[in-house]
């Protein structure tokens, strides 16, 4: 198999007479790696291309990571496969057992298999956004939850007039703030949207707008730099018209 062949390579490159660098990594030197490819296979499926190419840049640092675990008698990549598909069973009942496949209830065992040991289950390395959508589905499937998204925006409302709040004295704002945003994460959660992928687009939509400002600028001959708030806000609203 390909894969073994490529795991044998790895292995290689760590082994004596290998690449010094591949040699010098741990487990720790990776993590900010793993993270990095990952953040490349997000661009490349929203680019539409080298989508294959990145696949196998996050495999090799997968690779990586079980070899230098193996070299260190913590566990064999035979291991990590044989956990990976006694995962995949238990989590789907529905196809290798005798369970129904109706799939509330397939979403709800899911989020129930996910949520065994919360809190202490919860990855609080993962960016914000995820780690609050995390918190808020595995909450849920325990049953502490709004019962609707009106419940979420009543929340939301308070959550904002406490921050109003805060902000006359200056007390607690980043808490209050947090609040804020925790709340606004469970919103998109009750309407079956990821919180991470609207603030991402809703900052893809501030730079492509911005952009098309800038060029509205060139074209009268003027810089951003140049122009009042006044005159700006007028080409931000031309920019989002056009």
């Amino acid at each position: 198999m390909e894969i073994a062949e490529l795991y044998s390579l790895v292995k290689r490159l760590r082994g004596p007479g290998g690449c010094p660098w591949d040699r010098e990594q741990t487990l720790d030197s990776l993590k900010s790696a793993l993270v990095a490819e990952a953040y490349e296979v997000q661009e490349a499926i929203e680019r539409g291309e080298r989508l294959s190419e990145e696949l196998g840049d996050v495999l090799l640092v997968v690779l990586m990571l079980a070899a230098i675990a193996e070299e260190e008698a913590r566990f064999s990549l035979e291991d990590v496969l044989a956990s990976a598909k006694e995962k995949l069973i238990a989590r789907h009942p529905h196809v290798f057992g005798n369970a129904s496949s109706d799939m509330r209830e397939l979403l709800f065992r899911w989020e129930k298999s996910k949520s065994k040991g919360f809190p202490e289950s919860v990855n609080t390395c993962q960016p914000a956004l995820l780690l609050a959508d995390e918190i808020g589905r595995k909450a849920s499937a325990l049953g502490f939850d709004w019962e609707d998204a009106e419940g979420v925006l009543e929340k939301i409302y308070e959550e904002l007039r406490e921050l109003r709040e805060a902000m006359k004295t200056n007390a607690g704002v980043a808490h209050e703030l947090g609040d804020l945003l925790f709340a606004s994460a469970m919103l998109a959660r009750k309407l079956n949207l990821s919180p991470e992928d609207c603030l991402r687009e809703a900052g893809l939509r501030f730079l492509s707008r911005f952009t098309r400002m800038r060029e509205l600028a060139r074209q009268e001959g003027r810089n951003l730099e140049e122009m009042t708030l006044g005159e700006m806000e007028e080409l931000w609203q031309r920019a989002k018209g056009s």
